[in-house]
């Protein structure tokens, strides 16, 4: 039914893991967030088995325009095969390409009718189908059985991203990642995921995932939704990832920036991980250049890259001494090994309230710092706390596979505990 050759870049970069076959992760529906990335697309109408020669078309375009796939391929069903005559069935073959950044390439479109296309952030539910790709429909009835009980609904066209290549898969063993885009039906939740440009694609996911494994509830956040205040009415908590801060800044206007810190002042939670702890202060040092920012909630200047640590654009895992007596570190342990990828010092001013939670080991530098603001409150951490290095079950293999990076301590504990500290459900003391 939905037969396709699509393993063909196997070992390029960002290709997205799912749970192997047999493990019990395999049954899990899952709920995450899927940021703006630039897709090759061309639409199919036919069977779905000729969704494989379309696939097969898009890569020969893109090779010809001289971009390079960043991703599995996905395919988008936007008719009920059991409804819809076999030969007037519409679906599109996406891929992920390397395009980033404000402007979008206008090529042609050539004689197969490509194109490209800049995708929004999705809020996505998804599990994993093992065996034919004919034999889909149980993977996707569980999807949508689940979706009353985890407050959600339908908001698109199923999608299916293939994980092995039918070529030299045996049938029983090929994987498909099974998505439905969905929304929230109601209307706050606990966790806005900042998805706009500048913040690092996997690190979004990774959070989102850590987030609704601990039961808390997740959507996208534009700039857009920031600038206009509207976001304050959709989420208790907005978490801002590691990324570009510059990007941040160019996106988020000043507007943007006092509706943020009205949202905080009244009672709203903010967590900003390496450039979203650069982004939460007025001034920030990098390289030894300071700057400017709009945003005014940590006092204190964020400096980085630590050169001690590793020279930007380096990374690493280091450790981290931590203040066991602050609700978010509580019953934890007193050390953790954490990657470090160009975050800040964060040091605070004297007599500002902030409780530092984490120092660099290496440096006594503060690290990781929590602190309340009018109503609400703020934690941020210039290490990245959201990817978990002893698996994959933050939906990326980076950076553990690309330098070998090991770690048998998950930190996904603190950065939940963080945004239930935030949320009002650890004590205060």
């Amino acid at each position: 039914m939905r037969a396709t050759t699509l393993g063909l870049w196997t070992t390029l970069l960002f290709v997205v893991p799912v749970a192997a076959a047999g493990s019990d992760a395999a049954d899990e529906v899952r709920v995450r967030v899927l940021p703006s990335r630039v897709d090759a697309v061309l639409d199919h109408t036919g069977p779905y088995t000729g969704l494989a020669d379309a696939f097969l078309d898009l890569l020969d375009w893109i090779e010809a325009g001289r971009w390079i796939p960043v991703g599995r391929g996905v395919g988008v069903f936007h008719d009920d095969p059991t409804r819809v005559p076999a030969p007037k069935l519409r679906a599109e073959a996406r891929i992920p390409i390397n395009v980033y950044g404000g402007f979008l390439p206008r090529p042609p479109p050539g004689e197969v009718g490509a194109r490209l296309e800049r995708t929004e952030p999705l809020l996505v539910a998804s599990a994993l189908h093992v065996g034919p790709y004919d034999r889909v429909l149980p993977v996707i009835d569980r999807i949508l059985g689940r979706l009353p009980r985890l407050g959600l609904k339908v908001a698109g066209p199923e999608m299916e991203r293939y994980l092995n290549d039918p070529a030299d898969t045996p049938p029983e063993a090929l994987e498909t990642e099974v998505l439905f885009p969905v929304a929230p039906r109601r209307k706050k939740v606990d966790v806005g995921i900042y998805a706009g440009w500048g913040g690092f694609p996997q690190g979004v996911e990774a959070a989102s995932l850590c987030f609704t494994a601990a039961g808390l509830s997740v959507r996208p956040i534009s700039a857009a939704e920031i600038n206009d205040g509207s976001f304050a009415r959709k989420i208790r908590l907005l978490y801002m990832p590691g990324g570009w801060a510059a990007h941040y800044v160019r996106d988020i206007k000043d507007a943007g920036a006092r509706h943020i810190e009205r949202f905080v002042r009244e009672g709203g939670g903010y967590i900003g991980i390496c450039a979203g702890s650069y982004y939460a202060a007025r001034q920030i040092s990098w390289s030894g250049k300071t700057w400017s920012y709009d945003i005014d909630l940590f006092p204190g200047v964020p400096s980085g890259p630590i050169r001690k640590i590793a020279p930007w654009p380096y990374y690493v895992t280091t450790g981290v001494k931590l203040d066991t007596g602050h609700p978010i570190t509580a019953g934890g342990p007193a050390r953790r090994v954490t990657l470090y990828y160009g975050g800040p010092v964060l040091e605070p001013r004297e007599g500002s309230g902030v409780k530092v939670l984490g120092t660099f080991e290496k440096t006594g530098q503060p690290a990781i710092v929590a602190f309340e603001k009018g109503k609400g409150k703020v934690f941020l951490s210039a290490v990245h706390l959201e990817f978990d290095l002893t698996s994959e079950v933050d939906n990326t293999p980076w950076p553990e596979n690309e330098k070998g990076i090991e770690d048998d301590q998950s930190d996904w504990e603190m950065l939940q505990r963080a945004a239930r500290w935030i949320l009002g459900e650890l004590p205060d003391r």
